[in-house]
């Protein structure tokens, strides 16, 4: 164990500092929630602060020995941590490693399932709700939420004519009509009554609960790199793989184009590349934590980067190191599969590669991936066009004068001056109004 590099890092969902042995029922609720998580790493000697190691004072034989008896005998199911000792500075560090449990939900035993059982949120724990709880159960059994049945539904409210797509797509020969969707393993007759799966019903049908109103994907354009001005929004509802072309159409709408200038030609591009922000968009709708109603996914379109929140951190034991190294683990079984039969998907875990491979390519900023609380952020930017920057600043403002430009770009007047020559008599600009009111605008 690297104790220089793991000093270094944040306390978060995997990693947590203590200076010395916590108390009882602290160091308890880590401990579970590690094990509801994806594991995790307690170390104690090390002030969370400071990261000042200070060792641990007791004798560490008879302190490993207390601790394991105080976990076996306050959580449930069992749990086995690894512990280990590290010498640094003179001092121990003592490492407490817990693996992802496998018979989730872990729980205090003196306070029950409903009360003592704890998740990791960030740095943070927190005692898990009733969704909480039944998520992890779904955990233990290797069942993904949208494999259950959609009792609120009955078959005949899915749509033919989305069926008669996909199998064309899929090139699947079976009938267009309401009992197909059984043969697919998309609904289950249940006490007499066809009902879709919650998969099915996402991206089969055109009616639904209210409670699906929270599956929205929101776009929204921003003035600027801030959150205080916004030019507009659209949102979008299920089925999702209209919602997701919508979505991707508003994008295309809402983020900048840049020109480029070659010589007598002109070609615009957008400063971030769609093919990056399809991919997002996809790695959200199918890997969103449909179980966390009340929120949807957010697309935040700014002057500088483009962001995506979408519910859920990332699935089963990932972390954000995993990212972007074709590590891959699904959490909607059913609409991953659908959506690969959509074509949408090529290969698992590999449109995060892309789109790290593009930004290189494009010699932009790599894209950021950060878990923040429930949610799951990735951010991809956009760098400013060096050769074309004035032509791209007349583009976005619209119409300029060149106090605008000064202001913008800090150059002095008589390089301003020879440049809108340039590009005035090159055809690229046109110059509107005399004297004091003189405008420069973009000759499309």
């Amino acid at each position: 164990m690297d104790i220089d590099f793991l000093i270094k890092q944040p306390e978060n969902r995997h990693l947590e500092f203590k200076e010395k042995v916590p108390q009882k029922s602290g160091l308890i609720k880590t401990i579970i929630a590690f094990a509801n998580g994806s594991g995790g790493t307690i170390l104690i000697g090390i002030n969370d602060k400071t990261r000042e190691i200070v060792g641990v004072n007791e004798d560490i034989i008879q302190l490993e020995e207390r601790l394991s008896n105080m976990i076996f005998d306050t959580i449930a199911p069992t749990i086995f941590p690894f512990f280990s000792y590290i010498h640094k500075n003179d001092s121990y560090v003592l490492s407490i490693k817990i693996p992802p449990g496998a018979q989730k939900p872990y729980y205090m035993k003196s306070k029950g399932i409903e009360d003592g059982t704890f998740i990791r949120v960030g740095s943070t724990n927190r005692k898990a709700d009733y969704e909480w709880i039944e998520d992890l159960r779904r955990q233990s059994s290797n069942i993904s939420y949208d494999t259950l049945v959609e009792y609120q539904m009955e078959t005949q409210q899915l749509d033919l004519s989305i069926l008669k797509n996909y199998l064309t797509i899929s090139q699947k020969k079976i009938e267009v009509k309401k009992s197909s969707f059984e043969k697919l393993g998309l609904a289950k007759k249940t006490n007499g009554k066809s009902h879709p799966l919650i998969g099915g019903a996402l991206i089969f049908s055109i009616d639904y609960p209210d409670h699906y109103q929270s599956y929205f994907i929101k776009v929204t354009r921003y003035k600027d790199t801030s959150m205080s001005s916004i030019i507009d929004t659209k949102e979008f509802f299920p089925p999702i793989q209209s919602q997701l072309e919508q979505a991707y159409s508003a994008c295309k709408l809402f983020v900048r184009k840049r020109i480029e200038i070659k010589e007598l030609s002109r070609k615009e591009e957008y400063v971030i590349p769609m093919s990056s922000i399809r991919e997002l968009l996809i790695n959200a709708v199918c890997h969103r934590d449909y179980a966390r109603k009340g929120s949807g996914i957010q697309v935040h379109i700014f002057s500088d980067r483009l962001e995506v929140i979408s519910p859920g951190i990332l699935p089963g034991g990932l972390t954000i190191n995993d990212i972007g190294k074709g590590v891959s683990e699904i959490r909607n079984r059913l609409i991953v599969k659908i959506f690969r039969e959509y074509q949408y998907i090529e290969q698992l875990g590999s449109g995060i590669n892309r789109i790290i491979d593009t930004a290189k390519q494009l010699e932009q900023p790599l894209p950021v991936f950060e878990e923040i609380g429930n949610f799951f952020k990735a951010t991809l930017f956009n760098c400013p066009d060096k050769k074309n920057e004035l032509v791209n600043f007349i583009n976005e403002q619209g119409e300029v004068a060149v106090a605008d430009i000064i202001k913008m770009f800090g150059w002095h007047r008589n390089t301003i001056t020879n440049k809108l020559r340039q590009l005035e008599q090159k055809g690229y600009i046109m110059k509107t109004g005399k004297g004091p009111s003189v405008r420069y605008q973009l000759k499309h």
